[in-house]
C-alpha cells in the first residue's frame, strides 16, 4: 500500500493502491504515521491506477501533516485523471517534483 523509501534529503512514500473512498481511510491512518516525522516527503503516485476526489481529500490532510511537523510535501508521477480533479477543484496547493526526486519544492 505506503512503501517509504530513503531518497536523499527526503522520504519518498510510493503508493501501489488505488486511491478511493473504500481504501482512504486506512490509507490516512497508515499515512499519519508516516508523515508526523518532520522530514520532507515525495509522495509517489506513479504506480496508482485508480483514484476518486476521495484521493484529494487524503492527499490535503498528508500535506497538513507533514508541514505542521515541519516538512515540506511533493508528490510525484500524479496521475493524469488526479491533476484533472486537483484542477477542477482549483487545488494548486500540490506541487510536483522531477522523476529523479532530486529537487524537493517548497510547500
Amino acid at each position: 500500500m505506503i512503501h517509504p523509501h530513503e531518497s536523499g534529503a527526503a522520504t519518498r512514500l510510493s503508493i501501489d493502491t488505488p486511491m478511493t473512498l473504500s481504501t482512504a481511510r486506512e490509507l490516512l491512518l497508515t499515512g499519519e504515521s508516516l508523515l508526523s516525522d518532520g522530514k520532507d516527503k515525495i509522495i509517489d503516485l506513479a504506480a496508482v491506477g485508480q483514484v476518486d476526489s476521495s484521493a484529494l481529500a487524503v492527499l490535503l490532510e498528508w500535506q497538513r501533516l507533514c508541514k505542521a511537523a515541519g516538512g515540506k510535501f511533493s508528490l510525484s508521477g500524479v496521475p493524469a485523471n488526479l491533476q484533472a480533479l486537483a484542477d477542477l477543484y482549483d487545488l494548486g496547493v500540490f506541487q510536483e517534483v522531477p522523476a529523479d526526486g532530486k529537487a524537493v519544492a517548497n510547500t
